[in-house]
């Protein structure tokens, strides 16, 4: 796959990580009463958002030509935002990274998470994704991959305003 691709492949599913994270929340009675076909809104979001990013921006429109560094440094932004992400997912275990604590929890016990990367920062994950969208922009340089650091920029915030409220709903 060429780097091009690779980095339209990138835009498109972060792209897609907070929309999702806020329909979870705006949707939150619903979820509960259907948690599967949240699951499904996500692969769902996660192929559209894809499909959509390849078929509306080609890798042709660049906002710069990354140098041989700024590739260097973007590709080890976007290691380094992974490292955080998964070190997010070992820390609280999928079963609470992957929405199953809020959308079944009896199933789960209810308690903050305050060790490994949520000792220093509250939402690792999204700080990862973030450094990852930030990372692929300055490796690719193309036009279209503002498009998932305009997302999280925006939408973020607002999902974090969310989980910080239901979470402490759940556990007090």
């Amino acid at each position: 796959m060429p780097k091009q691709e690779l980095y339209t492949l990138f835009a498109g599913i972060t792209t897609a990580i907070p929309i999702f994270h806020l329909w979870l929340h705006a949707l939150m009675p619903f979820w509960k009463k259907h948690p599967y076909l949240f699951y499904v809104l996500v692969g769902s979001v996660f192929l559209i958002s894809t499909i959509i990013s390849f078929l509306l921006f080609p890798p042709a429109y660049y906002l710069f030509v990354p140098t041989f560094f700024m590739e260097l440094i973007g590709w080890t932004l976007m290691a380094g935002g992974l490292i955080l992400v998964t070190a997010a997912i070992a820390t609280i275990k999928p079963v609470r990274f992957f929405a199953w604590a809020v959308l079944f929890p009896q199933k789960v016990y209810q308690k903050k998470i305050l060790k490994g990367p949520y000792k220093y920062i509250p939402h690792p994950a999204y700080i990862g994704w973030i450094i990852i969208a930030m990372g692929t922009l300055l490796a690719g340089g193309l036009s279209h991959l503002l498009i998932p650091i305009a997302s999280m920029t925006i939408l973020i915030p607002i999902v974090i305003i969310l989980e910080e409220k239901e979470l402490n709903e759940r556990t007090e």
